[in-house]
């Protein structure tokens, strides 16, 4: 039985994608994300990228916005911008632990860390994507260690770009971030089995590859995201 905080948590919100009364995705939404929209040899697994050399994860490819599941994506992804609803960071949580857990992921990931990047005061935790990454480990019963506040932008300039809309910069601007380990950081990383990098959006994969730069580039480092951005692809074929 729905009790009434159910009920008003129901009525007051809304899909972020068709606005229909929600508590995050509405299934009509969900369904087209999820059944529609997955178009690869394993879509209830995670979608996986080669672009960086670390492994890139993803929950969904978001490409070209004229396609109805990608359209759906980009307002619920921005919908969760600056401040995330927790009910979204849940359902994404449960999502990537999910898939993770069909993909066969967290059997070799006992201890591993998962990161963030810093915020866009340049230091600290990053709105959305930690709070993604709170709700992540919880889920992980003990296999994964939260480590946000790991990274600093190495430069004032970073600071100032990380404000910026990542639709406004160049390639070339975006590959310019750098990152270093917070002060201290550092000398606990040495026997760290490997990282797991949380973010919300992955576009080019500089932000990700930043930190592994910044973490002395380790063999064991994956990049985890809530959506791939890229190009369209040829949904005829496999995906992966």
């Amino acid at each position: 039985m729905v009790g009434v905080s159910g009920l008003l948590d129901f009525f007051l919100n809304r899909c972020p994608a068709c606005g229909l009364a929600a508590t995050t995705i509405c299934a009509r939404c969900w369904y087209v994300l999820n059944d529609i929209g997955a178009r690869s040899e394993r879509p209830r697994g995670l979608f996986v990228g080669s672009v960086e050399p670390f492994t890139q994860r993803g929950l969904y490819r978001w490409e070209d916005d004229s396609d109805t599941a990608s359209a759906i994506l980009r307002d619920v992804i921005l919908a969760s911008k600056g401040s995330p609803s927790e009910a979204l960071t849940n359902l994404w949580a449960h999502e990537f632990h999910r898939r993770g857990m069909i993909d066969g992921l967290f059997s070799s990931r006992r201890d591993w860390i998962v990161v963030t990047p810093p915020g866009r005061n340049g230091f600290g935790e990053n709105d959305h994507a930690g709070a993604l990454a709170k709700a992540f480990v919880a889920r992980s019963d003990g296999r994964l260690i939260l480590r946000q506040s790991l990274f600093e932008r190495r430069r004032e300039s970073d600071r100032k770009k990380s404000s910026s809309s990542q639709k406004l910069k160049t390639k070339t601007e975006r590959s310019e971030i750098t990152f270093r380990i917070s002060g201290g950081e550092g000398s606990r990383l040495d026997r760290v089995p490997g990282f797991i990098f949380i973010d919300d959006v992955i576009v080019t994969g500089a932000t990700a590859r930043a930190a592994w730069i910044a973490l002395g580039r380790p063999r064991a480092f994956e990049s985890w995201a809530v959506a791939l951005r890229g190009r369209p692809v040829d949904k005829s074929a496999s995906t992966d």
